[in-house]
């Protein structure tokens, strides 16, 4: 029952931030995104286009970087049965299109690094697009994953944008976190972080 009531609320709010990117109301799209930002990454119900595909379509650049260094959007996902990745919907030559041609470029050698366990030139892509650090390796692992028992690295990747992914899953359904033991300092920097985070809302 409470699933059920959860995804009629999340249609529900997929459906307005549809239809305030179609008709390019992008302060109502971003005060709905304040509120859930993973719904950037949803395909909505009834086949209609993501925020993604539709920002690519309106080749408005401002809105685009902001929703990918702010939101972690990607210009490769969503897939659309239909169109696609969100790029496929930039018009030819347009502003979208050309930025994409730098993105792309960064995008497949930040997967080379990953993949290579080269983390140090990883993460300094990922100081130039903060979003990439959702990018999994060949074996279904986010850098977060691979770094979960460094320190210094981590306290890094979390400053850049780690926060924001720590519960995402890897291919074998984990968390960031779940194998951390308790004693891991990553463990108690996260605690120290979600601690000052309540303090500060209090």
């Amino acid at each position: 029952m409470y699933y059920k009531q959860y995804m009629e609320d999340i249609n529900t709010v997929l459906h307005k931030l549809c239809d305030y990117a179609k008709y390019r109301d992008w302060n109502n799209m971003f005060r709905l995104l304040n509120c859930d930002n993973n719904l950037i990454n949803f395909i909505p119900p009834c086949n209609r286009l993501s925020i993604m595909h539709q920002v690519c379509e309106s080749d408005e650049i401002d809105v685009l970087k902001t929703l990918i260094n702010k939101y972690f959007g990607s210009l490769k996902y969503p897939i659309h049965n239909i169109y696609g990745s969100p790029i496929n919907l930039a018009p030819k030559n347009g502003l979208i299109e050309n930025y994409y041609k730098t993105y792309d470029e960064y995008y497949k050698n930040y997967e080379e690094l990953l993949n290579k366990e080269n983390y140090d030139d990883a993460i300094n892509i990922l100081n130039v697009y903060p979003s990439f650090i959702t990018i999994y390796d060949k074996t279904g692992l986010t850098i977060l994953h691979k770094l979960n028992n460094d320190i210094d690295r981590f306290i890094k990747l979390y400053e850049i944008g780690g926060s924001k992914i720590l519960f995402i899953k890897n291919s074998t359904d984990k968390t960031v976190i779940d194998d951390l033991p308790k004693d891991s300092l990553i463990l108690e920097f996260i605690n120290d972080r979600i601690l000052r985070y309540i303090d500060e809302l209090i």
